[in-house]
């Protein structure tokens, strides 16, 4: 199918330091997003990039007055009300929904992949893959993991995590410490789609009921496009994460996922440890790091490869900005 002109925006929704916010918002401007939407779960933080192609919305009391629906406890619901704001408002053809923590991966420009797709895709998903460091990386700093770690198949590799993991396997869902199934960009207009967090529903549907074809199989030779997972963004980050999480509809909605309470357990237990952040240090960088020797088998079966995203981690330039590849 031919190329067609395409635009596309961003959307997040984001309760975040202004210097992260900031490494996104130029990021995703310097790979070819016409357009940052950045939906502030609180106040909009001083410091953050102001700009024509980057909008902040307070998604404060005057906006959930005038939303649909009053705001909901769970974070999760919240980012679906933002989600869908953007896409109402959006003056592009497609919106790209990630979270602040998630940076897309296209050797090719992003545009040009949703110029190719045929009219009838009203929303498509990416895969998704996670960033972790590996040898030769400063562990723990922000943003300059330079290896991305794939899931794993379901009860294939079982083994072979147990090997290279050991106890600390049981924390991993088919390899990663996050999720595996994919984000999603979602066509601009009256699609009559529900925007979701990880894909979009049509109306009348469940949520659960995901929308769209996978990106790599309707164009194949775009398997190369990934979301990169910072699960862990950097030392600190983490750390508050999980303190923030403690008690929150987050925690217990994932109560009931053996996996990850298991997970929850162990981090909130080592960061409580009265040991000077060792504990804590130790299985982060077991969760979140590659040693030599893991790195070395993971890439030898495929679940681990090379990441350059950034020119610049400080910044969040990119590494291959869209004016340098066209």
């Amino acid at each position: 199918m031919p190329e067609l002109q395409t635009t596309f925006q961003v959307v997040t929704m984001a309760l975040e330091r202004a210097d992260l916010i900031n490494r996104f918002t130029r990021y995703y401007l310097d790979i070819g997003a016409s357009k940052v939407v950045v939906c502030h779960d609180g106040p909009v933080p001083a410091g953050v990039t102001r700009a024509d192609a980057i909008e902040h919305i307070a998604l404060d009391d005057a906006f959930w007055a005038a939303a649909p629906e009053p705001r909901p406890d769970d974070h999760l619901f919240r980012q679906k009300v933002a989600h869908q704001y953007a896409v109402e408002h959006a003056d592009t053809d497609w919106t790209l929904v990630v979270d602040i923590d998630e940076y897309l991966a296209a050797p090719t420009p992003f545009a040009q992949v949703l110029g190719r797709l045929p009219p009838q895709d009203q929303s498509i998903r990416i895969r998704n893959a996670e960033a972790v460091w590996g040898p030769g990386d400063r562990i723990g700093e922000t943003l300059t993991c330079s290896y991305l770690r794939f899931a794993t198949r379901p009860g294939r590799t079982r083994r072979l995590l147990k090997l290279l993991h050991g106890n600390q396997a049981e924390m991993l869902r088919m390899g990663v410490t996050g999720y595996s199934h994919g984000k999603h960009a979602v066509r601009n207009g009256d699609t009559g789609l529900r925007v979701g967090v990880h894909f979009s529903s049509p109306d009348g549907i469940p949520d659960g009921e995901p929308y769209g074809r996978w990106l790599h199989k309707v164009l194949p030779d775009r398997h190369d496009v990934f979301i990169t997972h910072f699960d862990a963004i950097d030392y600190d980050h983490w750390v508050e994460k999980w303190q923030r999480r403690r008690g929150t509809p987050w925690a217990r909605r994932n109560q009931g996922d053996v996996r990850h309470s298991l997970m929850a357990q162990k981090i909130l237990q080592a960061l409580s440890t009265d040991d000077g952040g060792q504990a804590a240090r130790a299985l982060f960088q077991t969760l979140h790091g590659a040693t030599r020797w893991q790195a070395f088998w993971l890439q030898f079966f495929g679940f681990l490869k090379p990441l350059r995203l950034f020119a610049d981690p400080a910044t969040g330039a990119a590494a291959q900005p869209v004016a340098a590849r066209d």
